[in-house]
């Protein structure tokens, strides 16, 4: 039995709660320096050091809800960091579900609020699937 944070991502995984994400949890260092605010977004430059990645990131920007970029990622860089924050601030909860394994029935968690206000940071370019079928034929 593997206790991944204590099973407690694989409830996250199968809707059961809820997480937001926590990039400064896994910081990615590489010869540029410390990315910000993880390794997905790398346009969002580097700080030149640990301490400036900490106190000159504006963490609020990022996560589900806050950043259009961030609200369908599911990735383990910002959530395995609150899956375990999760397990020690609740041990039963952390333990049932290790044991138990996730709910799979059942109403899932509701999806946290947005507050971007559904304003893209950057320009989405949309392909119709006519048109890549149409240019894949030529």
């Amino acid at each position: 039995m593997v206790l991944q944070p204590f099973g407690l991502v694989s409830g996250f995984l199968a809707g059961n709660q809820a997480y937001q994400c926590t990039p400064w949890s896994n910081p990615t260092y590489n010869i540029f320096g410390w990315q910000r605010p993880c390794y997905l977004l790398s346009d969002e430059g580097y700080a030149p050091s640990y301490r400036s990645l900490i106190e000159d990131t504006d963490w609020d920007q990022y996560g589900v809800g806050r950043n259009p970029r961030c609200d369908n990622c599911m990735a383990h860089c910002g959530f395995e960091g609150t899956a375990v924050n999760d397990a020690f601030a609740h041990p039963l909860k952390a333990l049932k579900t290790a044991l138990r394994g996730p709910r799979i029935t059942g109403p899932m968690a509701p999806d946290l609020p947005v507050v971007h206000g559904g304003r893209p940071r950057h320009a989405a370019v949309t392909i119709p699937v006519a048109e890549v079928k149409r240019a894949s034929a030529r």
